[in-house]
């Protein structure tokens, strides 16, 4: 399979999964029915798949560091914040006028990257994310803790588990194969997933949206992490040639249920995760 151009000034750095596939959270095929492929692409030929792109407020640069994964789960979680402030209807197909909070990739970073930059695995970063949560960039208004964007080396505020509590990712789906992504996809919940970008190198991503082309292939549109001189405006697409050997060796996860203030708060209300 051929290597993936990655531009120049930036890596990769998603490390295959810790855990086998359904001990740290569980499986997508226990929390909802498996679509087949006809029936995923009957849904996308009938322009029934929810486009989750308006719900990327902002393309994230990982400014040469490895922390890909961070930038990605970080990004599931900005989206799942905006698609939960979206109760007045339940069309996605335009952007809302929602709070938005932007997180630290960083801050999830520098809690599973083992004190090196050398990348960390999603599974790890899923674990961060349930059990103390990210902070919001520095900068942000209104907080007592913030972090940078990509400098994990900064050492945590103070007491900083206080503010990251508030915004826990604390419940996810893990997806037994390419089906079980592409059907939590479809069913417009923000999807974690990574591919072998070259023969040697893992790329964590987000997944937007659930495609297919001309041969029938199943793909993911997502933003990537690497600033939006990438693809168009930082978004791409990837193939099922790609994605079915990447979710088996790095997972794939849906975001499944935020906190805010230490409440549950539900990424899509108008979807039952049936």
């Amino acid at each position: 399979m051929a290597d993936l151009l990655i531009p120049a000034g930036y890596q990769c750095g998603c490390l295959p999964r810790t855990t086998p596939v359904g001990e740290l959270f569980p499986r997508t095929s226990d929390v909802m029915d498996v679509m087949t492929r006809d029936e995923l692409i009957d849904l996308i030929d009938a322009d029934q798949v929810p486009d989750l792109s308006p719900m990327v407020t902002r393309i994230k640069d990982q400014a040469g560091t490895n922390g890909c994964t961070s930038n990605a789960t970080t990004q599931a979680v900005e989206m799942g914040y905006r698609i939960a402030s979206n109760t007045t209807s339940p069309a996605i197909d335009q952007a809302v006028d929602a709070p938005y909070i932007e997180f630290s990739a960083a801050s999830i970073y520098k809690q599973c990257n083992g004190g090196r930059d050398a990348g960390s695995a999603v599974d790890a970063n899923l674990a961060a994310l349930a059990e103390v949560g990210p902070l919001p960039v520095e900068g942000t208004e209104g907080f007592a803790h913030t972090f940078p964007r990509n400098d994990w080396r900064r050492p945590f505020p103070r007491g900083y588990k206080e503010t990251a509590g508030q915004f826990r990712a604390k419940e996810w789906s893990d997806a037994d194969g390419l089906l079980a992504a592409a059907t939590a996809a479809a069913k417009g919940f923000p999807l974690v997933f990574a591919v072998w970008w070259t023969r040697t190198s893992g790329h964590a991503l987000v997944a937007c949206k659930l495609k297919r082309d001309t041969r029938g292939r199943l793909g993911f549109k997502f933003p990537n992490s690497w600033g939006l001189d990438y693809g168009d405006q930082g978004f791409g697409t990837l193939w099922e040639d790609k994605l079915t050997d990447g979710i088996r060796t790095f997972g794939a996860w849906a975001l499944r249920v935020l906190s805010r203030g230490g409440h549950p708060v539900p990424p899509v209300p108008y979807l039952a995760a049936t």
